[in-house]
Protein backbone atom coordinates (compact mmCIF):
# COMPACT_ATOMS: atom_id res chain seq x y z
CA UNK A 1 0.00 0.00 0.00
CA UNK A 2 1.27 3.46 -0.87
CA UNK A 3 2.39 5.82 1.85
CA UNK A 4 0.90 9.28 1.41
CA UNK A 5 2.94 11.27 -1.11
CA UNK A 6 5.19 8.31 -2.04
CA UNK A 7 5.40 6.98 -5.59
CA UNK A 8 6.44 3.34 -5.70
CA UNK A 9 8.65 2.51 -8.66
CA UNK A 10 11.56 0.16 -9.17
CA UNK A 11 13.92 -1.02 -11.89
CA UNK A 12 16.59 -3.72 -11.94
CA UNK A 13 19.01 -1.67 -14.02
CA UNK A 14 19.28 1.73 -15.65
CA UNK A 15 21.80 2.54 -18.37
CA UNK A 16 22.59 5.95 -19.79
CA UNK A 17 25.08 6.97 -22.48
CA UNK A 18 25.86 10.47 -23.80
CA UNK A 19 27.90 11.21 -26.95
CA UNK A 20 29.77 14.47 -27.70
CA UNK A 21 28.92 16.30 -24.50
CA UNK A 22 29.34 20.10 -24.49
CA UNK A 23 28.20 23.23 -22.66
CA UNK A 24 26.22 26.07 -24.14
CA UNK A 25 28.87 28.79 -24.59
CA UNK A 26 26.35 31.62 -24.26
CA UNK A 27 24.89 30.66 -20.88
CA UNK A 28 27.58 28.32 -19.53
CA UNK A 29 24.83 26.58 -17.58
CA UNK A 30 23.28 24.18 -20.07
CA UNK A 31 24.79 20.76 -20.79
CA UNK A 32 24.13 19.27 -24.23
CA UNK A 33 24.90 16.00 -25.96
CA UNK A 34 24.74 15.28 -29.68
CA UNK A 35 23.02 11.98 -28.94
CA UNK A 36 22.00 9.82 -26.00
CA UNK A 37 20.89 6.30 -25.29
CA UNK A 38 18.82 5.35 -22.25
CA UNK A 39 17.76 1.85 -21.15
CA UNK A 40 15.70 0.64 -18.19
CA UNK A 41 15.25 -3.07 -17.48
CA UNK A 42 12.46 -4.63 -15.42
CA UNK A 43 10.65 -1.41 -14.52
CA UNK A 44 7.58 -1.61 -12.27
CA UNK A 45 5.18 1.10 -11.10
CA UNK A 46 2.52 0.58 -8.44
CA UNK A 47 -0.59 2.70 -9.01
CA UNK A 48 -1.52 5.14 -6.22
CA UNK A 49 -4.49 2.97 -5.17
CA UNK A 50 -2.13 -0.05 -4.87
CA UNK A 51 -4.47 -2.18 -6.98
CA UNK A 52 -2.51 -2.37 -10.24
CA UNK A 53 1.06 -2.65 -11.39
CA UNK A 54 2.44 -1.33 -14.66
CA UNK A 55 5.51 -3.33 -15.69
CA UNK A 56 7.93 -3.10 -18.63
CA UNK A 57 10.70 -5.65 -19.14
CA UNK A 58 12.77 -3.17 -21.18
CA UNK A 59 12.41 0.48 -22.18
CA UNK A 60 14.90 2.03 -24.59
CA UNK A 61 15.24 5.63 -25.79
CA UNK A 62 17.64 6.37 -28.63
CA UNK A 63 18.00 9.98 -29.76
CA UNK A 64 20.04 9.10 -32.83
CA UNK A 65 17.31 6.90 -34.31
CA UNK A 66 14.61 9.11 -32.67
CA UNK A 67 12.96 6.02 -31.25
CA UNK A 68 11.29 4.69 -28.12
CA UNK A 69 10.93 0.94 -27.68
CA UNK A 70 9.04 -0.88 -24.91
CA UNK A 71 9.06 -4.66 -24.51
CA UNK A 72 6.67 -6.86 -22.55
CA UNK A 73 4.39 -4.15 -21.20
CA UNK A 74 1.75 -5.27 -18.73
CA UNK A 75 -0.91 -3.61 -16.62
CA UNK A 76 -2.58 -5.96 -14.20
CA UNK A 77 -4.20 -6.14 -10.77
CA UNK A 78 -1.93 -7.19 -7.92
CA UNK A 79 -4.65 -8.05 -5.39
CA UNK A 80 -7.12 -10.93 -5.38
CA UNK A 81 -10.63 -10.44 -6.75
CA UNK A 82 -12.24 -10.28 -3.29
CA UNK A 83 -9.83 -7.58 -2.10
CA UNK A 84 -10.34 -5.62 -5.32
CA UNK A 85 -14.13 -5.63 -4.90
CA UNK A 86 -13.85 -4.66 -1.23
CA UNK A 87 -11.64 -1.66 -2.03
CA UNK A 88 -13.48 -0.61 -5.21
CA UNK A 89 -17.12 -0.55 -4.17
CA UNK A 90 -18.15 1.48 -7.24
CA UNK A 91 -16.38 -0.62 -9.88
CA UNK A 92 -15.87 -4.37 -10.05
CA UNK A 93 -14.34 -4.73 -13.52
CA UNK A 94 -10.68 -5.67 -13.42
CA UNK A 95 -8.34 -5.25 -16.35
CA UNK A 96 -5.31 -7.26 -17.33
CA UNK A 97 -3.43 -5.98 -20.37
CA UNK A 98 -0.29 -7.33 -21.99
CA UNK A 99 1.56 -6.01 -25.03
CA UNK A 100 4.65 -7.72 -26.46
CA UNK A 101 6.25 -4.65 -28.01
CA UNK A 102 5.57 -0.96 -28.58
CA UNK A 103 7.82 1.09 -30.84
CA UNK A 104 7.54 4.77 -31.68
CA UNK A 105 9.82 6.49 -34.19
CA UNK A 106 10.30 10.08 -35.28
CA UNK A 107 10.35 11.40 -31.70
CA UNK A 108 11.94 14.80 -31.24
CA UNK A 109 13.58 14.30 -27.84
CA UNK A 110 14.76 17.91 -27.68
CA UNK A 111 11.14 19.05 -28.03
CA UNK A 112 10.01 16.44 -25.53
CA UNK A 113 12.40 17.65 -22.83
CA UNK A 114 12.23 21.39 -23.53
CA UNK A 115 8.63 21.93 -24.69
CA UNK A 116 6.98 18.73 -23.38
CA UNK A 117 6.02 17.88 -26.96
CA UNK A 118 6.78 14.47 -28.55
CA UNK A 119 6.75 15.37 -32.24
CA UNK A 120 8.76 17.85 -34.29
CA UNK A 121 7.09 21.08 -35.36
CA UNK A 122 5.97 21.19 -38.98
Amino acid sequence: MHKKGVIEQKADSVGFSLHNIHFDDTTRSALYADSFFFTVKHYAYLTPDSLYQLAVSMARLDSKSKSLSLKNVSYQPIVKDEEYKRRRTYQHDRYKVGIDQIKATGIDFYALFTRKNFWPRA
